[in-house]
């Protein structure tokens, strides 16, 4: 008699989780209808059903466990006892859903989402401030030796290090953002439109002029270079035209350097004979 009363119990709360979270709106204003809540409004009520036709400890056992699976599967969706979410918890937790999607886990900087919007958002203020908006593209160099001879782990950790020293040379209100394996886009803006931006370029190229080391105590050090392009935000340029630009300029300063290298090893050559 105590079991079929907790039976009882149980159905009575699944059956008020099971018409609250048919009413819940997602945050996309969708109602939660679909077939993969159904699914599990119907195992559930299925167990309750065989545990009344046939009252067993283990039907009973069966039933109240399925019970409390919804139960927990509701709280996922907002639904919480027999009291649904509020539209303001909602609202909070699609904004931190939003938020997460555009950090970078690795390094807690912006990811590529995430530094497209704060480009867009500083352009935006620009156009209202009349002040000037500039793009640095940074492509990672001797950065593949670390992957592979160290591994994936030395080479996450040689990303954070690199996240680290970029947020240190930055000035503040700088937007860092990762928005690839090794690439990194810087976004800054000044209150004079004709601000040069050259100065804190000069920054970032002095710090990836051998000041970023990777240190392994068994195999070395590993300094880790970059090669970095900058673009100025032009009026009327959207925020992909910017970093798009930015990272054809970090290509041509690639290039460039490419060919000096390949000058100064010419000149190193001995003379033929």
């Amino acid at each position: 008699m105590a079991s079929i009363d907790k039976l009882r119990s149980a159905e009575e709360h699944f059956n008020c989780l099971a018409e609250n979270i048919l009413k819940l709106d997602d945050v996309k204003g969708r109602k939660w209808g679909i077939p993969a809540v159904k699914r599990h409004i119907d195992t559930t009520r299925i167990a309750i059903n065989r545990a009344y036709e046939d009252p067993t400890e283990s039907n009973i056992f069966a039933a109240q466990s399925m019970t409390d699976l919804f139960k927990s599967y509701a709280q996922t969706k907002g639904v919480s006892g027999m009291r649904l979410a509020n539209k303001d918890t909602q609202k909070k937790l699609a904004e931190r859903n939003q938020e997460l999607a555009r950090i970078d886990s690795l390094t807690q900087l912006a990811n590529k989402a995430g530094t497209l919007a704060a480009t867009k958002d500083m352009i935006a203020r620009s156009t209202r401030d009349g002040s000037s908006v500039a793009v640095l593209f940074v492509d990672l160099t001797k950065f593949k030796p670390i992957n592979d001879k160290l591994g994936h782990q030395q080479g996450d950790e040689a990303l954070q290090l690199v996240a680290k020293e970029i947020l240190e040379t930055v000035r503040d209100g700088d937007i860092v953002g990762r928005i690839g394996g090794d690439e990194f886009v810087i976004v800054m803006s000044n209150t004079e439109p004709t601000h040069d931006f050259l100065a804190e370029k000069q920054k970032l190229t002095e710090l990836f002029d051998g000041n970023i080391v990777y240190q392994d105590t068994e195999h070395g050090d590993y300094p880790i270079g970059g090669d970095i392009g900058l673009a100025i935000v032009a009026e009327g340029e959207t925020a992909e035209a910017a970093i798009k630009r930015a990272d054809h300029l970090m290509y041509e300063a690639k290039q460039i350097r490419h060919k000096e290298l390949e000058r100064e090893k010419e000149h190193a050559s001995p003379a033929p004979e």
